[in-house]
């Protein structure tokens, strides 16, 4: 199964003008359609820019960024951060810089953070254009403003830092490693809404097909299909926030840096919730066409999907958590399974999702 490229028109090709014509809105439909599909099975699509002036700043971004990571460790270190997550690092493996909208938190030359910003800009407006496209799915069809109430206004209006994060990476070429940076090519989901992704480098990043979708002569499960980026193209993954918020309907994209690979240089904005966010599935998908097969989650603050998100996903590639087996406990359907349950007792079949949780002690 190849991950499918979508073409993305100038001004936006998944927004619709007020006088647009009986086929122009008929083209919409199916592109919004086609859209909430592919982020159905397998949980990513490609968008191929076809205006220079989307793609610019995202190529002199990732311009400044190779850059930069080609620089002396000492100079990289001063762009370190005293805020968690933001700034120069080297977690687990490969280099890290991650940049928030009027945070300041860095201390990035300014000509790095102007940049950084552009891309921010970009990536945010692509993001929140495929959300729009992905509400008003003749399959899912709710009015754009479930979704858009949840995100933050343009940080630029309120002058504070942002949810959303930009992430750029520099994956080390294994070749000269001493030893393999396991984590740094972990499969992993994203706690965000969408994580869109470029690189100049055609491959490098990878999903996991959903069962059935191999070419192979099994079920797919397992299986990794390459996701074709490179000059021009963005990839747009589902993050863990959004599928919650959509009551399942959407999966996270299960995804990874293939290892073995050559140095390899990469954006990843992660587009976010706002900060003090209540979603409520019920509520988002009130009056949508498709209907979850199964009971959606009850309304949580953003503070608590994250926390949901930490005790489900315990391993992070940019970070130093780790899994205790011992304080795991496993799920299916909600239902605990026990240590000596079989496949056949529980019913599972390809496909199945078992949730773990990491029990928590303390008052």
């Amino acid at each position: 199964m190849a991950i499918t490229v979508l073409r993305f028109p100038p001004g936006g090709g998944l927004d619709l003008e007020l006088s647009a014509s009986d086929a122009e809105i008929h083209e919409y439909s199916e592109r919004c359609s086609k859209l909430l599909h592919l982020l159905q099975r397998p949980g990513v699509v490609v968008l191929e820019l076809e205006d220079d002036s989307a793609w610019a700043p995202l190529k002199a971004c990732l311009k400044r960024c190779d850059s930069f990571f080609s620089l002396d460790r000492p100079i990289k270190e001063k762009a370190s951060s005293s805020v968690p997550g933001e700034g120069f690092s080297r977690p687990n493996g490969k280099e890290l810089l991650a940049f928030r909208r009027f945070s300041g938190a860095s201390g990035l030359a300014a000509g790095n953070a102007q940049s950084l910003d552009g891309a921010c800009r970009v990536l945010d407006s692509l993001g929140r254009s495929v959300l729009r496209g992905v509400s008003r799915s003749a399959e899912l069809d709710i009015h754009a403003e479930q979704l858009s109430p949840l995100l933050e206004e343009d940080p630029q209006l309120r002058r504070r830092p942002s949810a959303s994060i930009l992430r750029a990476s520099c994956y080390p070429d294994v070749a000269e490693e001493e030893g393999p940076p396991a984590l740094a090519f972990a499969a992993h989901h994203d706690r965000g809404v969408l994580t869109l992704v470029a690189s100049n480098q055609t491959g490098g990043l990878q999903v996991q097909l959903p069962p059935g979708a191999g070419g192979g002569g099994g079920e797919g499960v397992g299986e990794w299909a390459d996701v074709p980026l490179g000059p021009g193209r963005v990839a747009v993954l589902v993050g863990f926030s959004l599928s919650y918020a959509l009551g399942g309907l959407v999966r996270p994209a299960l995804h990874r840096v293939a290892p073995g690979g050559p140095r390899r240089v990469s954006l990843a904005y992660e587009l976010c919730f706002r900060p003090g966010a209540r979603i409520d599935p019920a509520e988002v998908l009130r009056e949508a066409a498709t209907a979850p097969e199964r009971p959606v989650g009850r309304p949580l603050y953003l503070s608590e999907l994250m926390a949901l998100f930490e005790t489900t996903h315990p391993v992070s590639i940019n970070g130093k958590r780790s899994l205790d087996v011992g304080a795991c406990r496993f799920l299916f359907e909600w239902r605990r399974i026990g240590g000596n349950s079989t496949p056949e007792e529980l019913g599972l079949k390809d496909g199945n999702v078992i949730i773990v949780v990491m029990e928590q002690v303390g008052s």
